[in-house]
């Protein structure tokens, strides 16, 4: 699989199925968010690995549309230090592990919701913009 292939694959899973993510999968994942870019290569980054299910449970607590790192297998809280760029670089870091590979199985069922609500209530598009409606010739 190319790497366009990989991004234009990628899913969004919120819903998981009942199975742990084997320890050279976790590995996989942690080994991708830690070689993303960084500004300076200064690798802002922290990883703290929660498979226990009640600190799961207080994580999907901490903000609206979280709930489904109750069911996920496997969290990653990717922490970093107040610094210049850290934002950008903590994404691509994550960006790096969400396309090794999910942090859990999709179940065999998709989801129709989030948070309980219909997917079009929720999301502001089920689908992507087109490339027409993004890129713009030296002015916008």
């Amino acid at each position: 699989m190319t790497v366009f292939e990989c991004i234009r694959g990628l899913r969004a899973v919120r819903r998981f199925a009942d199975r742990p993510l084997p320890k050279d999968t976790v590995r996989r994942i942690l080994e991708a968010g830690r070689r993303g870019g960084s500004a300076k290569n200064r690798q802002p980054w922290h990883f703290i690995v929660v498979p226990d299910p009640g600190m799961r449970d207080r994580l999907a607590a901490c903000g609206q549309y979280a709930s489904h790192l109750r069911g996920a297998p496997l969290v990653v809280v990717l922490v970093t230090a107040t610094a210049r760029f850290a934002d950008l670089d903590a994404g691509r870091c994550a960006q790096n592990m969400l396309l090794a590979i999910s942090f859990g199985y999709p179940p065999a069922e998709p989801d129709t919701a989030i948070e309980g609500l219909r997917k079009a209530q929720v999301l502001a598009s089920l689908g992507r913009r087109p490339v027409s409606d993004l890129v713009h010739a030296e002015r916008w």
